[in-house]
């Protein structure tokens, strides 16, 4: 600081509020003028020749440098490992599909290969069901809103009901499934519209407008 004060003191003067303006030895004119009369780069007494960098400078950077081919080395070895056991693994594949045999590795990459053909498949027949969802004007498009039929919702044969003329009680119907419409009711597509329909347990059998719905409603 002593030998770079005329440049500290102009770098202040540009910048008034530097930090440099803080440091002790700038201001402090007697003890700056005092270390200048000592200050010397030639050789004395107590200095013999000069000492340029310190050596712990070089020995930093040497240990730097160090440090930098061992980070390489540990990763070098680590991506060996890693192409050793894919190497290993497609060598030990190789030789076993070679002789007819099927190993969990290779029965993953069938599985998966399969799998890969499923997944087209299904796409391939979910595209051709949108196509022909009904939209061409072949059949009409079923309305994804469900409407809750009131108990005077609909009318034919001259009265009201609250089941639609088209109801009818599904076949097949597995015991779950019958409980669930037995207590909640279910949802009955007339025409384009769906309707919820009251649980079956409230149902009467003047609400049944066909004869041999009324007979599956009273042998049931």
């Amino acid at each position: 600081m002593v030998y770079h004060s005329d440049w500290l003191y102009s770098v202040c003067a540009n910048h008034p509020g530097h930090p440099f303006q803080s440091l002790p030895v700038l201001n402090d004119e007697e003890l700056l003028v005092e270390l200048k009369g000592l200050l010397t780069l030639e050789a004395n007494d107590h200095v013999p020749m000069a000492t340029g960098v310190p050596p712990h400078v070089e020995h930093q950077q040497a240990i730097k440098e160090v440090h930098a081919v061992c980070i390489e080395t540990r990763n070098t070895v680590a991506q060996f490992r890693n192409d050793i056991e894919k190497a290993i693994s497609e060598a030990v594949d190789a030789k076993v599909a070679s002789e007819g045999g099927v190993n969990l590795s290779i029965l993953r990459d069938v599985v998966g290969s399969l799998k890969a053909e499923l997944l087209e498949k299904l796409d391939s027949i979910t595209i051709c069901s949108s196509v022909n969802d009904g939209s061409n004007g072949d059949v009409p498009a079923v309305n994804p809103m469900v409407m809750l039929a009131g108990p005077f919702q609909f009318t034919y044969g001259g009265t009201c009901w609250c089941l639609p003329k088209s109801f009818q009680f599904p076949h097949g119907t597995m015991r779950f499934r019958g409980w669930t419409k037995w207590l909640r009711g279910a949802i009955h597509i007339d025409g384009v519209q769906r309707w919820r329909v009251k649980p079956y347990r409230k149902l009467l059998g003047k609400d049944i407008y066909s004869e041999s719905q009324q007979n599956i409603y009273k042998n049931e």
